[in-house]
């Protein structure tokens, strides 16, 4: 009896063995079965804006993790857009598309991951001169467990203007205030970020219809008060400049600023305008130019026991002037040169057109980056006009000049009469018809090719007629013979003739 219990539980054990391998076989039949069918494995993706010429990243994201999954991104019209891979994270179930705009225009990008796919619209639009711009930031460095205030100041800006900012891992990083509008047209946004975990991301600065990137880099955890990063500074005579000081890990220490024995600046560390974030203090501080220009001034500041250093230098005001003939023509551009005298490395260069319906006009550097080099502003003609045409120039913020420009009509190089060689003979025999393709180079819409060559006088020997209309950049001239014969020194010159062109001439002989 023991035995065949003991037979019967076995069985029993086996059959409950095999119910639970047959459960979990459908079980995972059925979850394949939804991965393939589920329509939905993606997040949205809003339809995008860029102009032509620019590269712009979007993020796409898995609803739920597939690890084996394959990923792609087609474009609709690859003359127009293309769309590629460029970083993709299977661990997280996230990859990056960066779209490349050719030309003008709208095209439909495709993403899929695993078995779903998704689309978006891209409106690709004309490049303009003054689109907003602000730097990419090739290595931002924080810590673990940190929180930032980072500013952002796009040149050119647009009011009104809607701005995002993403972090591409956002295992990685918290935004806070990352969303929002540009009410006043400052081009001056703030945000915060809040590192999470060590590690490099990106984050993705959407504003208007351009986009600027940062690579963030995130070290371990420092709980030792640390200053960020301070940039050295240019201060002009008599000028106050406010400078931002972030401590990250602060305490109870007060924030000192000292230049020593050194004269030519004066620095106040303003007290009253704090801020307070979650593990970081910001503080303003105030500097003034002296009355002399002046080299090198080291700041030191000190926040207990940390000391960070920075410089300044005390120049001149900036002296602008613009070198260039004040003449611009319909369909073509002038460049113009921008002398800067005492000139501020980063000063951003603004250009403002009065007149837009005549002219455009942009800068070649959007900031000073490199005082070395030369800055260039172009002016290009749209249309004609008596009126004299202006341009304000603004270089960091503050200062001014004007470039003025008169649009005249479309400059043309000179018609050329082409399509056989000056002085060449042609030779035809007795009664026979020859036709010859002569060309226009820059043609002129009221005048067509002619020719001297009379027919009457020649009756029994050549006639020459032309084919053609008026601006054409084409004729056919038609050679045709007689009886007559006629070569060497009795050769007949045959000479073409077009406004503003010189004559080609050639010779033709009968045998």
């Amino acid at each position: 009896m023991k035995k065949l219990l003991s037979i019967l539980s076995s069985l029993a054990l086996v059959c409950q063995g095999a119910t639970i391998v047959d459960a979990c076989k459908k079980k995972q039949a059925a979850s394949a079965g939804n991965r393939s069918e589920n329509k939905d494995q993606l997040q949205k993706i809003q339809d995008q804006t860029m102009y032509e010429e620019k590269t712009k990243i979007v993020v796409v994201r898995a609803k739920e993790l597939i690890n084996d999954a394959q990923v792609s991104a087609v474009s609709s019209d690859e003359n127009l857009l293309t769309a590629s891979i460029t970083n993709y994270n299977k661990e997280k179930g996230f990859f990056e598309v960066e779209l490349l705009a050719k030309k003008e225009g709208q095209a439909k990008v495709t993403v899929k991951y695993d078995k779903t796919e998704l689309s978006f619209n891209v409106n690709v639009l004309k490049r303009k001169s003054n689109e907003p711009n602000y730097e990419n930031i090739e290595n931002l460095k924080l810590h673990k467990s940190s929180t930032s205030p980072f500013f952002v100041n796009f040149s050119h800006p647009v009011k009104g203007s809607k701005y995002e900012i993403i972090a591409v891992d956002k295992s990685l990083v918290e935004l806070d205030r990352n969303t929002g509008t540009d009410e006043n047209g400052t081009g001056e946004i703030e945000f915060l970020i809040k590192c999470i975990e060590k590690g490099t991301t990106k984050l993705l600065i959407n504003y208007e219809n351009v986009q600027s990137v940062i690579n963030l880099e995130i070290e371990e955890k420092d709980d030792q008060p640390n200053f960020e990063y301070i940039q050295d500074e240019v201060v002009v005579v008599k000028k106050t400049i406010h400078k931002k000081i972030v401590v990250h890990n602060p305490n109870d220490s007060t924030l000192k600023a000292s230049i020593g024995d050194q004269s030519g600046i004066t620095v106040t560390v303003g007290s009253e305008n704090v801020v307070d974030g979650d593990n970081f203090k910001m503080y303003d501080l105030e500097i003034k130019g002296g009355d002399n220009a002046t080299g090198d001034i080291t700041v030191t500041l000190s926040y207990g026991t940390i000391n960070a250093h920075f410089k300044v230098k005390v120049q001149n005001e900036p002296k602008l002037s613009v070198v260039g003939q004040p003449i611009v023509h319909e369909g073509s551009y002038k460049e113009f040169e921008l002398n800067v005298e005492n000139r501020i490395q980063y000063a951003q260069i603004d250009v403002e057109v009065i007149n837009k319906n005549n002219i455009d006009a942009f800068s070649m550097n959007d900031f000073d980056l490199d005082t070395t080099k030369s800055l260039k502003i172009i002016v290009y003609g749209l249309s004609k006009t008596e009126e004299e045409c202006t341009i304000n120039i603004t270089y960091h913020k503050e200062y001014k000049t004007q470039i003025k420009v008169k649009v005249e009509a479309k400059k043309q190089d000179p018609p050329a009469i082409s399509g056989v060689n000056e002085g060449e003979t042609i030779n035809l025999s007795k009664m026979q018809g020859r036709a010859i393709s002569i060309y226009i180079e820059n043609p002129i819409s009221t005048e067509m090719l002619t020719t001297d060559f009379d027919n009457n006088l020649n009756k029994d020997k050549l006639k020459v007629t032309i084919q053609g209309v008026k601006g054409d950049s084409h004729y056919t001239v038609f050679l045709i013979s007689d009886k007559a014969t006629f070569s060497g020194s009795d050769a007949l010159t045959v000479t073409l003739k077009y406004s503003s062109a010189s004559d080609l001439s050639f010779k033709v002989e009968v045998e």
